[in-house]
């Protein structure tokens, strides 16, 4: 008796050409298994031969050469021989059970032969060849996460994982944190695979919208919006950056600015970043889209001094540094 993986590897099952020879039914219940059994030995059992065996001459049978193979795959045998001469019989029915480990319940084939088992064949490959087709169990799936590769805590489930939820992971420290991710279908986990999240330092996350009244068009709390209202707001900012608008102007568009952040307010200041904007008849500096505020790459929680030009305005700056953050 013989079992065939889907990659072709066959195993043995009992003691393969002794010789000896039953009469009648020769074989009827006969089960191997991995799991508790008796030791199989041809000669000296009864006819017709029956019972539960996990050896056979006190070895046990080895089915380690079928790990990791997969059970629903094409290709699995069950294979018969007969290595005694003029006594050929007949495989009526045969059925192949895997159960236990983190199977929720076993999975068993069971097929029907009558094929008479081919006489003095002793080799695997010229025996009776009677294919297991096993049916695949609904699939439930789930994927958790873990703070550690072997054992440790779970800290989220789901195809995405976001570490802001885990306790023990700090959004303001720079660094890195693994984290280790699994698959658990039909309630058999996966090996877990590594993914690492990474704090940068925080640069690029000043988001600025200063408040700026113009006065040659201030009246009252609001500015005038002649230029844009007579067409003549120009599309591409007269400043360095020659930043253009997106889309068109706003209506409460009064002219274009320039902000600059700086590191100091000495005579020779280091102007650390500048760009254009677009000044509302409100007060309110913004992107070149009339609406989002102003994003600079410096580093969030430090003071800086802020400065606002105009080209038809004198230039202002901040009295003191600001802290942005």
């Amino acid at each position: 008796f013989f079992l065939q993986g889907p990659d072709g590897t066959i195993i043995p099952l009992g003691a393969q050409g002794n010789g000896c020879n039953n009469a009648g039914n020769d074989f009827n219940g006969l089960i191997f298994t991995n799991g508790a059994g008796a030791n199989y030995d041809v000669c000296s059992l009864g006819t017709p031969l029956t019972g539960i065996y996990n050896s056979s001459t006190g070895t046990a049978f080895d089915f380690s050469p079928l790990d990791g193979l997969a059970f629903d795959a094409v290709g699995w045998n069950v294979i018969v021989v007969d290595c005694f001469r003029r006594d050929r019989g007949t495989l009526d029915d045969y059925s192949v059970t895997i159960s236990g480990g983190c199977l929720s319940a076993p999975i068993i084939y069971s097929g029907t032969s009558g094929t008479r088992i081919p006489d003095n064949a002793c080799d695997p490959v010229d025996g009776l060849i009677e294919p297991v087709t096993f049916t695949v169990p609904p699939t439930t799936s789930d994927v958790i996460w873990w703070d550690a590769a072997i054992g440790g805590n779970q800290v989220g489930t789901g195809i995405s994982f976001d570490p802001a939820t885990d306790t023990n992971f700090d959004i303001n420290t720079t660094g890195t944190t693994t984290y280790y991710v699994e698959c658990v279908c039909n309630g058999c986990p996966s090996l877990r695979e590594a993914v690492v999240a990474t704090v940068d330092p925080c640069v690029g996350g000043v988001l600025l919208s200063p408040k700026v009244f113009l006065q040659g068009p201030l009246s009252g709390t609001t500015m005038a919006t002649d230029l844009v209202g007579g067409s003549m707001l120009p599309g591409t900012s007269p400043y360095s950056d020659a930043k253009a608008l997106v889309g068109t102007a706003p209506a409460n568009a009064v002219d274009w600015v320039y902000i600059e952040i700086r590191s100091d307010d000495t005579a020779a200041p280091v102007t650390v970043v500048g760009q254009s904007g677009i000044l509302l008849d409100d007060g309110t500096v913004t992107d070149a889209d009339g609406t989002s505020p102003l994003s600079f790459a410096v580093t969030a929680g430090q003071s800086w001094f802020v400065v606002v030009k105009h080209r038809n305005h004198l230039g202002i700056m901040t009295n003191s540094a600001i802290l942005l953050n």
